[in-house]
């Protein structure tokens, strides 16, 4: 008995020697993806005229982000059957809903909405400078923590002058109001200018164009049924630690616009 105890003993202070002796791994954990979409759902209502918020929600289903940024969404609206869209759509989809409401409309809300698989840590919600004669437009925003690392998440829908002078003037504000958040920032939404557009270009000097870095062919986002033109983008900060691994549109006629997806990889 005193030989199998002493033997026990034995094995048990060689065990903790050999620990003390392996160095731990100082290597850091294998990357992880983030998956972020951005969809101008047009209040549900297909390229077909049928309302559906399932459909909506099968297309953002199908991807399963962690992040969704959404324009063009009702609030207890007449058109929309009074219905509670971005709590239908959470609901649909099992994820954690945001809302900025833009105008009244029909004795409800229009606006700008985001759902969020990942934990939030603050919002906030900004309107652009109003121009005359133009619809209200601004911004959402959400702060999440990824990586151990604050990442601001915002959706924004811009105004839709031809010269693409008001939609230049908006994200200009947008930047500027950018510069103060705490981290990095991914900016999704509907610009409603092409690219070339100068609202564009002003993007591009700060932040990556997730279809320019890890898109395929065209790109084209609207409209659904014969898409002609890429009005809808991700961008992410130039120098935050993410990798764009790949941008691709869902064809799907539950709105007048394609959805965005892209994934990228956490770290350099």
């Amino acid at each position: 008995m005193k030989k199998t105890a002493g033997l026990v003993l034995l094995i048990l202070s060689l065990s903790v020697l050999l620990c003390c002796l392996i160095p731990f791994s100082s290597q850091p954990p294998p990357p992880q993806s983030l998956t972020v979409m951005t969809y101008n759902i047009h209040i549900g209502k297909g390229i077909d005229s049928v309302l559906s918020l399932e459909r909506i929600a099968n297309v953002i289903n199908q991807f399963q982000p962690d992040l969704v940024a959404l324009q063009e969404v009702d609030r207890f609206t007449a058109r929309s059957g009074r219905v509670d869209q971005i709590a239908l759509l959470a609901q649909l989809t099992h994820l954690r809903p945001f809302y900025a409401k833009m105008l009244p409309y029909q004795g409800g809300e229009y606006g700008i909405a985001i759902l969020s698989r990942l934990p939030v840590q603050g919002e906030f919600r900004h309107f652009y400078a109003p121009l005359p004669d133009r619809e209200q437009r601004g911004l959402l925003g959400v702060e999440v923590e990824y990586n151990a690392q604050p990442l601001w998440f915002i959706t924004t829908h811009l105004g839709t002058m031809k010269s693409g002078e008001e939609q230049a003037q908006q994200v200009a504000e947008l930047l500027e109001v950018c510069s103060r958040l705490r981290g990095h920032s991914i900016i999704c939404g509907d610009f409603n200018v092409t690219p070339g557009h100068e609202a564009i270009e002003q993007m591009r000097r700060q932040f990556s164009d997730s279809w320019v870095t890890c898109g395929a062919t065209h790109g084209y986002t609207f409209p659904t049924n014969a898409p002609l033109r890429r009005i809808d983008y991700i961008f992410c900060h130039a120098d935050a630690p993410l990798t764009c691994q790949k941008t691709l549109v869902n064809h799907s006629l539950a709105s007048d616009h394609l959805a965005v997806i892209a994934t990228f990889m956490v770290g350099r």
